[in-house]
């Protein structure tokens, strides 16, 4: 019984990505993460917009929010945290933005 030849075809299809996938593994982490850190700095810049959106409509409170959800996950963009000193300030609320900064860098003494 001779096997067509589209079934052979399909088969190594099929099976060429597993195989690959082994010899490339390094490779692709290594993009994966590139790609993962530049769609986290993506959604820092998105949430920063919103965040300068309704700090300057007057929604402290929404702004002072979703702020604090994107130090969450971008812990290291210094543009995050100078709106979200402008906001607290704005708000009056320095003994929580002083906590907020003890919580995140705790090796830091209060000024």
């Amino acid at each position: 019984m001779r096997i067509p030849r589209i079934v052979v075809l399909l088969l190594v299809g099929l099976c060429a990505p597993t195989l690959q996938s082994g010899c490339f593994s390094n490779g692709q982490a290594k993009v994966k993460a590139e790609a993962l850190a530049r769609w986290e700095g993506v959604r820092a810049g998105m949430a920063l917009q919103l965040a300068e959106q309704q700090f300057h409509n007057g929604q402290l409170d929404r702004a002072r929010q979703t702020l604090l959800q994107a130090t969450g996950t971008q812990a290291n963009d210094a543009r995050l945290y100078l709106l979200l000193a402008r906001v607290m300030f704005e708000l009056q609320d320095l003994p929580a933005a002083q906590a907020h900064q003890l919580e995140h860098h705790p090796g830091q003494e209060q000024v």
